[in-house]
């Protein structure tokens, strides 16, 4: 079983968006991401906020269930809460960039195996009992932001203007990059399906 010791989140200049919970079977979390629009429609601080939080609280009450994989779970939890969240539309549209979304990370123990379940940026760090850190990410999506912040810190630059002013300059390019991501998501894990790699007890 895990031994949890601590788990905690911190937000950034925005409200927190992000959920964190660890317990003896499954840890996991979820690094919220505010959609590319203005608008706010659920009753939360922020949308991503609203999405993050009711998927940690769904989290935390199905994936005791063991008889099914962590991506049919995740699958499941993702298809409840599109309608969800189309109930706080009102019958108004939503381009894709404008919807929140989640990166995603999990560790569940099942029969003796550790399986791992990744969306997006988040990571996984794993010490093993022969002090050997093993990291389990994605770079696809950290290379895609980084991209745009070598944009942003050179604007920035040459305009002489605040980080955070710049980033306006770079909303293009922000779009091509979750456009991007989006197309490679559904390419590798069409309807969230998605096998979980299983590794050997640590």
């Amino acid at each position: 079983m895990f031994n949890p010791h601590k788990n905690t989140s911190c937000q950034g200049v925005k409200p927190n968006e992000d959920y964190a919970f660890s317990c003896e079977q499954f840890i996991f979390v979820a690094d919220g991401g505010t959609g590319l629009s203005d608008k706010n429609y659920t009753n939360c601080a922020s949308d991503a906020q609203w999405f993050t939080q009711s998927l940690g609280v769904l989290l935390k009450e199905r994936l005791c269930d063991m008889s099914k994989t962590i991506g049919d779970v995740v699958s499941e939890i993702i298809g409840q809460l599109n309608i969800e969240y189309k109930k706080f539309l009102c019958g108004e549209k939503c381009d894709i960039l404008a919807m929140p979304s989640s990166g995603l990370s999990i560790l569940r123990l099942n029969v003796g195996k550790i399986e791992f379940f990744q969306l997006g940026d988040c990571i996984a760090v794993l010490l093993t009992k022969d002090n050997e850190v093993k990291i389990l990410r994605d770079n696809s999506l950290p290379n895609l932001d980084n991209s745009v912040i070598k944009n942003v810190a050179n604007i920035s630059r040459e305009k002489n203007i605040p980080f955070s002013e710049a980033m306006k300059y770079s909303k293009n390019q922000l779009i091509y990059n979750r456009k991007t991501n989006i197309r490679k998501y559904r390419q590798n894990h069409h309807n969230l399906h998605i096998q979980p790699l299983t590794l050997t007890v640590l």
